[in-house]
Order: structure tokens, then sequence, then C-alpha cells
């Protein structure tokens, strides 16, 4: 059975990561993250996905809703790197905020893939799935700054760091991108397909794809879908395993303007 392009909106984590270093004073943060839970709602997205700070204002939401509960919460540590933020500033995070969200989305040590610390980066993504136990990860790989090889080398890593676990229950992700590194460094920001065609070859069948940055519209949505679906589950979108980090994606009808 043909799914309908609409069917990708139950794959979409809604974002919103705009903080006080980007000039958005905590008011006006306020201001868009009611917008996006319920434009999520509305949608029928799988997720909103916001920073830590944010998550009492998105439950206080939720709480007041009637279809609150079928909305996943997912928060952002490490981000948007683990140079700014610490591995352990990441743990306290997860502590504190784990009975309060369903979702994690870290970024994967690339600095030290690059320098070849291969065994820090794995120690380091382990660490934090520890601490997430049977919450969902997304480990974000920041494609932009790493070759083909170094991608293949990451989800190498990913399997390596996942591969005692049950991935039918504790729900384990590859991300593409933060959507945050400096846009003119690089020839390719964000999801370039060529990219997530290597990390579903590479990475185990159970580990999911979460593909973010830059994705214009529906159709651009649905190649990287096609890359990533499993040949035997052609009847529903499995948001176990393929997720789109956009919030480009939500129809005109509901979205109104633009996020400051």
């Amino acid at each position: 059975m043909t799914q309908p392009l609409t069917s990708l909106y139950g794959a979409v984590d809604h974002t919103y990561l705009k903080t006080n270093d980007h000039g958005v004073s905590l008011e006006s943060q306020k201001e868009n993250i009611k917008k996006l839970v319920h434009e999520a709602q509305a949608s029928h997205a799988c997720s909103v996905c916001i920073h830590g700070h944010m998550v009492d204002e998105v439950r206080s939401i939720l709480e007041s809703s009637h279809n609150g509960n079928q909305l996943k919460v997912s928060v952002v540590t490490g981000f948007p790197s683990v140079e700014a933020s610490g591995v352990r500033s990441s743990l306290q995070q997860i502590h504190e905020l784990k009975p309060l969200v369903d979702e994690f989305d870290m970024v994967m040590d690339y600095r030290g893939l690059l320098d070849g610390k291969i065994q820090k980066v794995k120690d380091h993504i382990m660490s934090i799935s520890d601490a997430v136990g049977s919450k969902t990860l997304k480990v974000i790989f920041e494609n932009c700054y790493l070759s083909m090889d170094q991608i293949k080398a990451a989800c190498e890593v990913l399997n390596q760091a996942f591969s005692d676990l049950n991935l039918r229950e504790q729900w384990r992700m590859a991300k593409t991108s933060t959507g945050f590194a400096p846009k003119l460094e690089f020839e390719k920001i964000g999801a370039v397909i060529e990219d997530v065609q290597v990390m579903r070859a590479e990475l185990l069948p159970d580990i999911g794809i979460k593909v973010a940055g830059g994705i214009k519209d529906l159709n651009h949505a649905w190649n990287f879908y096609e890359v990533c679906k499993s040949p035997k589950k052609d009847s529903f979108i499995d948001t176990r395993l393929f997720r789109v980090g956009s919030s480009s994606l939500i129809p005109t009808q509901i979205k109104g303007t633009s996020y400051e």
C-alpha cells in the first residue's frame, strides 16, 4: 500500500531551539514554545524537540490539553557540542529531566572522532545511553564535519555501543545534524541523501535514523524516508526507525507567523 505524503507528519520532531544566545528573550521563547506545541498537536507530529529549560513550560501546556499525552517531549543534551556543555553537565541534566521527558537528542563527540579517539567517543555515547535507560536516545553525528569514511566509523561506534541493548525496547537512533553548524564553512549542511544512504547501510537494522537540517518540504522528506524505510514495513511509518527534525513541514494552514 502506498502511503500519502501527509503520513510523514507523524514522524516529525517539531523543533524550537533558539535561546537568549540567539537574541531571543525568555518571554518570546515561551510564546514560541506554546505555538510549537499547538502546531505539533494539530499536525499530529511525533514530538516537540526543545531545550531542557523549556520542559516545564511544555508540560504545563500538555497538562491543560485534551490530547497532550499523545505528543512526546524530546530534549537536546550536550548541545550544540560536547565542548560547549560537558559530559557531566549532560548526565546531570538527564538525571533531572528523565521523569519529565520521553526522548533525548545528544551530540556525539565528533571532534574526538576526527582525532581518532574512537574509544573516548564510544564511552561518551555509552555513558549517556546508560543514563537515558529506556528512554529514546538519538545521537547527532554532525555530518558536515565528517567524510564518508568518518560517517561509516561513527555508525560502527553506534553499532558497538548499542550491541548489547534490546533495540526494540530501548529505541536508539542516529541523527544527521544539529542544524547549528556554521553554514559558510561547509559544502554540505544538514541532511544529505548520500550521507543517509551510507548511514542506513552501515547501521544495525534496529538503529533508526533522524534526518534534520534543510528539509524543505514533504517531497524532500519522503526521499529520505525511501532510503531509511524497512522493505518489510510499508503500511505505516515506524517512528522507531525514521524521524524528521523540522519545522518547515507543518502545514501552512496550521502554521502561523514564523518563529522569532
